[in-house]
């Protein structure tokens, strides 16, 4: 994890028009195999209002809503396939009860208005709610589940939204229904490895954090612990109502920036050893099958608890 920040080459300025942060641009740039990059979008809206004088809504209405949009487009033209963004934690329950009402309502109307923009929905984007699941209402679990089932066919980006999560429970609850099929004889102990824990985490598991990017502040929150194993920690000063297409491009040349010689290196041990599994074919065989009847009927679950939310009248 590297925590330096390079500056914007002047080549790239210079061969790209120049824009206000409010505009998308696309300069011919090669991400390399930067496959999913994560924001931190909360923390830092209150500093932003109390900055202009504004209340706390005002930096909320700004950064969760229009920097939102913004920087989900800006990812989707620079090719990246998957985006989490941590939009409220399991803690941020301690807030004001108007401030976490205020943001709950903030969240239900942008998810209503996702469901409501069918470009959206044929542009590919498959939507992916990261929280606790029984700490959310009814009517936003109504809409959550709206969105993930009508978009769970596409393929050309994966948006993850963290809200009312917790990484550690994440984990927990992951471990906990791998625990929960060994006492029922479901798998066995030598089934218990990384890939069956991280898929017994969620539904669609993530591709590990390539960057994580945290505006105004220096820290995790509890969140991405498992898939920011090795990734690329970007900590920008940058207020995130300000954060701007630069901010963004900046990021991906941290990253550019890496020595992926120990990177190659892990892919070639982690050849070695799958072939190794394989010389018992059987086993192998067995094993996997053994795995997959049991991860699909953990997202068998998750799919009925999502069906069932569906159902809930809105009110």
């Amino acid at each position: 994890m590297i925590f330096c920040r390079p500056k914007i080459s002047a080549k790239l300025l210079s061969n790209s028009r120049k824009t206000s942060h409010t505009v998308a641009i696309s300069p011919k740039i090669d991400i390399y195999d930067l496959h999913h990059i994560h924001f931190h979008l909360y923390y830092s809206n209150r500093r932003y209002a109390k900055e202009r004088n504004m209340p706390t809504t005002y930096g909320h209405k700004i950064g969760l809503d229009t920097k939102l949009n913004e920087v989900l487009r800006w990812c989707v033209d620079l090719g990246i396939r998957e985006v989490t963004m941590f939009m409220f934690s399991k803690a941020n329950f301690k807030r004001s009860p108007e401030e976490v009402a205020y943001l709950f309502q903030i969240f239900s109307d942008k998810l209503q208005r996702f469901l409501d923009a069918s470009d959206t929905i044929n542009d590919g984007l498959r939507f992916q709610i990261l929280g606790v699941w029984p700490l959310i209402p009814p009517n936003l679990q109504h809409l959550i589940a709206n969105a993930v089932i009508k978009t769970k066919d596409n393929s050309k980006i994966t948006f993850n939204i963290g809200f009312a999560h917790s990484a550690r429970h994440l984990i927990h609850d992951g471990v906990k229904r791998v625990a929960e099929g060994l006492h029922r004889k479901e798998i066995k102990q030598s089934d218990v490895d990384e890939y069956l824990v991280e898929n017994a985490m969620q539904l669609y598991p993530h591709h590990n954090v390539d960057v994580l990017v945290r505006t105004s502040e220096t820290r995790l929150s509890d969140f991405v612990l498992w898939e920011c194993n090795e990734g690329q920690l970007c900590f920008n000063e940058t207020l995130w109502p300000q954060y701007s297409y630069w901010n963004l491009l900046e990021a991906v040349m941290l990253y550019q920036k890496r020595d992926f010689s120990s990177s190659w290196q892990v892919c070639q041990n982690a050849m070695i050893e799958e072939k190794r599994k394989r010389q018992n074919v059987n086993t192998s065989k067995q094993e996997e099958k053994r795995k997959e009847k049991f991860l699909q009927g953990l997202r068998k679950q998750v799919w009925d608890v999502l069906y069932k939310a569906e159902q809930i009248p809105v009110q």
